[in-house]
């Protein structure tokens, strides 16, 4: 008992010291910056913020530090004369953009002891923001330049997946002629569900396009009537016929279309999409 009652004042007492640690003059510098945020943007005091009006003044913090890093890097480039390199992914979509921006400043700790200073810890700031927007918010420009913007998802449910979805009008499901691709759909519908009540109530299913089809096996057909059953009117009438073409245009770097546009493939994709358009 004694020496339970002596660590827990060992454990009390190491929790006090740490939440009353001294900040160094850069944190105070932070700390500042982020009740001012909070007090400019929102008129309020920071007992009176919500957690949400803390990430956003993080948010903002962090904005303003790149941004200023940015001009230091671009006057350098200026008076360099060096060339310069412009390079695009979407990998960011993998980790917490708040933490990710931060860690990329170099200044994790430095938010750390700040946030825990007014009573909040990074974590539970970085849970706030909506990470299966981002693709939405990134192409919100880009789709008003053209008719329809495909996006290429790879074959899993998750963040990319997810971001896809929800910045989607519509959406084609690719299905192989197995019945093992049948529990990927009903996943996958379990998923759209979840998108269409909490992100995007106008996704909609546009079709489902069966690949590796081989007339030739009487299970191809079983799937097609059971997915044809379930969702009347939504699998097209063009199905990609299996072939070995396919597999062998990625590992030339182009589509089958451009790998071999003579082939049984291309003609289907071919003909699949003047389907598509004349759905439309």
């Amino acid at each position: 008992m004694a020496q339970a009652k002596s660590m827990a004042q060992n454990k009390n007492t190491k929790t006090t010291a740490t939440a009353t640690k001294k900040l160094t003059a850069s944190e105070e510098v932070l700390k500042k910056e982020i009740v001012g945020k909070v007090n400019r943007h929102f008129g309020k005091v920071m007992e009176d913020a919500t957690p949400h009006m803390v990430y956003t003044a993080c948010a903002l913090t962090v904005r303003d530090r790149i941004m200023e890093k940015w001009a230091v890097s671009h006057q350098t480039v200026k008076k360099m004369g060096a060339k310069k390199l412009y390079y695009l992914s979407f990998e960011f979509l993998m980790g917490r953009l708040l933490c990710t921006n931060i860690l990329n400043l170099m200044q994790t700790e430095e938010y750390q002891h700040v946030l825990n200073d007014l009573g909040y810890s990074l974590p539970e700031i970085a849970e706030l923001e909506n990470r299966n927007s981002v693709l939405k918010r990134s192409i919100a420009t880009l789709i008003m330049e053209f008719d329809y913007v495909i996006i290429d998802c790879p074959p899993s449910l998750g963040l990319l997946s997810i971001n896809a979805l929800v910045a989607a009008d519509t959406l084609i499901v690719p299905l192989q002629c197995e019945y093992y691709a049948l529990e990927g759909l009903s996943q996958l519908i379990s998923t759209v569900r979840t998108i269409k009540q909490h992100y995007n109530e106008h996704l909609e299913l546009e079709g489902v396009l069966f690949t590796m089809y081989d007339g030739r096996l009487r299970l191809n057909q079983m799937v097609i009537d059971e997915v044809s059953q379930y969702f009347p009117g939504k699998p097209y009438k063009t199905a990609i016929p299996r072939s070995v073409k396919i597999a062998e245009a990625p590992s030339f770097g182009k589509p089958v279309i451009y790998y071999e546009k003579y082939s049984k493939p291309s003609f289907a994709y071919k003909k699949f999409v003047e389907e598509f358009l004349k759905n439309q």
